[in-house]
C-alpha cells in the first residue's frame, strides 16, 4: 500500500475550556457528532502546532514503532516483537478491521497515533467502534493532537454508521482524562477481565 496524502482541511475550535471530572470509561455516540473531518485534515490550535491527521502507511513504520513503544511503556506493558509486527501488519491490511491514524507535524513526523476497530454488538444492528490505543509523544501533548485523532475516529465511525465510539483509560491517566472529559461521556460501567484458558 502506498502512502497517499489527501487534501487538507482546516478544523476550527480544537481548543476549549477544560474541566476535571473522574472518568474511567467513555463513550461518544456518533449521531451527536458535529465536527466534520474529511480524509486527511490539518488543524492549528492556539499553541500554533500544525497537524495533519491521516491514515498510517508503510512509510510511517519507524515513527509509529517509536510511539507504540512509548505507549506500551506508559502502561508498563511488554509485548513480543511478533505481536508488534502483526499489529503493524493488520493496520496496513484492509482485510482486517484494525485501523490506524497518525497525527503528523509540520515536518511530516508522526507525533500521535490512534488504533480503532469495529465489532458487532447485541444491543444494536449497527457496528460499534472501539478506540483501542491513543498515544501522543510527550513533546506534542497539550497541543491538539489527541483531540484531532479522536475526532478523526468519530468521523470514520460515523461514515461506517457505527452506533457509538468507546474507549477505556486508567483512573490515574489524568492528563488524557482532561481531554476525554471534554469530548466523551462518562458511563457507569467498570471493566473486569478474566483468563481465557
Amino acid at each position: 500500500m502506498h502512502c497517499r496524502r489527501l487534501k487538507r482541511q482546516w478544523i476550527p475550535n480544537l481548543s476549549c475550556g477544560r474541566r476535571v471530572v473522574p472518568r474511567m470509561f467513555l463513550v461518544h455516540r456518533t449521531e451527536t457528532l458535529e465536527l466534520e473531518i474529511i480524509g486527511s485534515c490539518q488543524c492549528r490550535n492556539k499553541i500554533g502546532m500544525s497537524l495533519t491527521v491521516r491514515k498510517l502507511c508503510q512509510e510511517d513504520y519507524l515513527d509509529w514503532h517509536k510511539l507504540w513503544e512509548g505507549y506500551l511503556n506508559f502502561y508498563g506493558v511488554t509485548l513480543s516483537e511478533e505481536i508488534t509486527r502483526e499489529t503493524w501488519k493488520r493496520i496496513n491490511d484492509d482485510s482486517f478491521e484494525v485501523h490506524g491514524l497518525g497525527a503528523a507535524n509540520e515536518d511530516d513526523l508522526i507525533v500521535g497515533i490512534v488504533h480503532y476497530l469495529y465489532h458487532p454488538v447485541t444491543w444494536s444492528i449497527a457496528p460499534r467502534c472501539y478506540l483501542e490505543d491513543l498515544y501522543v509523544s510527550e513533546e506534542a501533548r497539550g497541543r491538539g493532537a489527541g483531540q484531532a485523532l479522536v475526532e478523526a475516529v468519530y468521523k470514520a465511525a460515523r461514515e461506517r454508521q457505527a452506533d457509538q465510539v468507546y474507549w477505556l483509560t486508567e483512573n490515574e491517566n489524568l492528563q488524557a482524562r482532561k481531554l476525554y472529559d471534554r469530548i466523551g461521556e462518562l458511563t457507569s460501567f467498570v471493566k473486569y477481565k478474566g483468563q481465557s484458558e
